[in-house]
């Protein structure tokens, strides 16, 4: 893979995410976990925010299927 097909990656994003596993959104440094997901939007202990919100880097990484959650929280 050449290095413009590395910087060519979306950016990470609430919908990549799957329940039960930490996060921490971009604008906001207190480290979640998703509860759920419905339509629109990823729900979390103390509210809900936008599936397409962005996601700090520090809580993913780019896996063969695009952005996954790390499995630990940094907190």
């Amino acid at each position: 893979m050449t290095q413009s097909a590395y910087s060519n990656k979306p950016l990470p994003r609430l919908r990549h995410i799957e329940p039960g596993q930490f996060f921490t959104l971009r604008h906001d440094p207190t480290p979640r976990i998703l509860l759920h997901k419905s339509k629109h939007h990823g729900h979390f202990n103390n509210g809900y925010a936008s599936l397409c919100h962005e996601l700090e880097r520090s809580c993913v990484v780019w896996g063969e299927n695009g952005w996954e959650a790390k499995h630990e929280p940094r907190l």
